[in-house]
Formats: C-alpha cells, sequence, structure tokens
C-alpha cells in the first residue's frame, strides 16, 4: 500500500512514489513540456521514414496503381472531461492490398487542459497524448474520392499538474482504440484533403487522482491533409 502525502494548498494527496521527495530532484516543468514534444516529433518522423523506405519496393513490384504509401497530418477537436481540446496527429501508412492500408498513427492535445481544483488557486492541467498501429479499409472509391474507415489500437499517457507551479503530481498509461470513419478528396498531383470523425475509448486509467476513464473518453472531428506516394 502506497503511503500518501499532504500539500499545503494541493486539493489532492498523491502517492509518494509519484510525487518526488524534493524539488531539487524534479527537471523544470517547461523542460519535461519540451522533452515529451520532441518524443512525439520523432516518434511520426520515424513512421514516416519507415513509409517513405518500405514505400520503393512496394511500388517497384506491384502492377497495380493503387499501392502506395501516404503521410497524413491533421488539425482535430475532441471532448476532453467534458471540455473541447485542440489536438494534432499524424499517421504513415502502407497499402497492402487494393483496399487495406496498415501503418502507425499518433496524437498530442495541444498545451494543457484546465481541470478545476477543489479550491480556488488550485487548479490543474492535463496533458494526454497516445498512438499505435492503424489499419484503414476503403469502402468506396470514386474519381479522385475515397471514402474510409479506420481503426486505431493502441497505448496513451496523461499527466497532471498544478497549474499554480507546474510541478506533476500525477502520470498514468492507459489502452486506447478509436475507431474513424472518414473521407478524402485529391486536390492535385498527390495531395489529398480530407476530414474524419471518431471516437476514442481509454480504459487502464487508475491513477489520474479526481479523473476517471470516461473523463479521457469522447468524439473527435479532423480535418486532415494526406501525401501520397506513387
Amino acid at each position: 500500500m502506497l503511503s500518501s502525502t499532504e500539500y499545503p494548498g494541493s486539493p489532492l494527496s498523491t502517492p509518494s512514489s509519484v510525487m518526488p521527495p524534493t524539488s531539487s530532484r524534479l527537471p523544470p516543468a517547461p523542460a519535461r513540456r519540451r522533452k515529451g514534444r520532441a518524443v512525439v516529433v520523432l516518434s511520426a518522423l520515424g513512421l514516416a521514414g519507415v513509409a517513405a523506405v518500405l514505400a520503393a519496393p512496394l511500388s517497384a513490384q506491384s502492377s497495380s496503381p493503387s499501392a502506395n504509401a501516404f503521410a497524413e497530418a491533421a488539425l482535430g477537436l475532441s471532448r476532453l472531461h467534458e471540455k473541447a481540446a485542440w489536438t494534432a496527429s499524424g499517421a504513415a501508412l502502407l497499402t497492402v492490398t487494393p483496399r487495406l492500408s496498415i501503418g502507425g498513427s499518433g496524437t498530442v492535445v495541444l498545451g494543457s487542459h484546465s481541470l478545476p481544483g477543489s479550491t480556488p488557486g488550485n487548479d490543474l492541467e492535463l496533458r494526454m497524448a497516445f498512438g499505435g498501429l492503424a489499419g484503414q479499409l476503403a469502402l468506396l472509391r470514386r474519381d479522385d474520392r475515397t471514402v474510409w474507415v479506420r481503426l486505431l489500437a493502441g497505448a496513451g499517457n496523461a499527466k497532471m499538474d498544478l497549474a499554480v507551479v507546474g510541478t506533476q503530481i500525477a502520470s498514468d498509461n492507459f489502452g486506447v482504440v478509436v475507431p474513424e470513419v472518414g473521407a478524402t478528396l485529391r486536390l492535385v498531383g498527390p495531395i489529398h484533403l480530407g476530414g474524419a470523425l471518431g471516437y476514442r475509448a481509454t480504459f487502464g486509467v487508475e491513477d489520474l487522482p479526481g479523473l476517471a476513464p470516461s473523463d479521457l473518453r469522447g468524439l473527435s472531428a479532423r480535418v486532415l491533409v494526406a501525401v501520397h506516394r506513387f
């Protein structure tokens, strides 16, 4: 059983194994945020690099014009703890059959999401990101338009900070599944514009005080730009 430590002015009691014993051992909040963003960027670049490397042999060996790799960037709105939050996402997928594509996708909530504290002046900030494997199935193709469904299955991480000092007080990993339906339209050359609607389902959220798994679940809407390589 983890012991708890009370912090004056804090609305929460947190496990001592989560809260560092002294502030001198905790890196500055901006440094932690920069490190998290760097991991997300490097992961997205890695996925795009894998897609680009594997696309060449697929294009050379396949006689089907639909065999390709594509990278995607999107800006979206999603429900998070009963509020709307801006998100940014990226994906890299390979077409393995004329209708099926597989790859990876990741999403990060932009900035921090404010949560009310139990007393004035003790508000919290929630930061979240998730990613995993993605499979996309083309349901309908007509001219330059495609209607598709996608399923992402993976994991995510959420962190809670005390807004007034920026000190992290809790962090938890969780599982995530995101079914999505979308459509894209080819604008010019390899560039496609589209949109998607989905639902983020989370499970295994246990170590975020005051939050339940349902608080991290919600509908999402995205506007995306994709670049296909034939």
